[in-house]
């Protein structure tokens, strides 16, 4: 009777190994997969944060831009001359900063243009100075599609 008791101790303390020892790896996977998740979110907010900072730095260029045009303008005309002369320089500072491709309802997205371009072999830089987007721009897309198909 001992020996069926001690056979059968032991063995229950084999199933108890077994299931700390499952148990303990479904922890490990646990916290290794909130791991990668927090890496992945931080990767998102640096990106994030250099596009804002991109965009931050386009939008000073382009008061910059606007200032320059209006102190110009305030020196050598009167006021009603200045608002109307102002619009035209507004104009073609915008013409200056959109695309060179005629724009047709048939025109792809940027990010479709950006995605071809890559594909076709363009560095990041070209994409961007082709289609007048900031590099960070064009490098985001390319970082969250390719992020998206893999």
């Amino acid at each position: 009777m001992n020996s069926f008791l001690m056979l059968l101790s032991l063995l229950l303390h084999g199933v108890s190994f077994v299931v700390i020892f499952k148990l303990y790896q479904k922890v490990q996977n646990i916290n290794s997969s909130d791991a990668y998740f927090e890496q992945k979110v931080k990767e998102t907010e640096d990106m994030l944060n250099s596009y804002l900072l991109e965009i931050k730095d386009e939008n000073e260029k382009f008061i910059h831009k606007v200032s320059k045009l209006e102190t110009s303008d305030t020196d050598t005309f009167n006021h009603d001359k200045v608002d109307s002369k102002t619009n035209d320089d507004y104009e073609k500072i915008n013409q200056e900063d959109q695309d060179d491709v005629p724009v047709n309802m048939e025109q792809p997205s940027d990010e479709a243009q950006i995605l071809y371009l890559f594909d076709q072999g363009y560095t990041i830089e070209e994409i961007a100075k082709k289609l007048n987007k900031g590099n960070t721009e064009v490098d985001l897309i390319v970082k969250f599609n390719q992020k998206i198909h893999y």
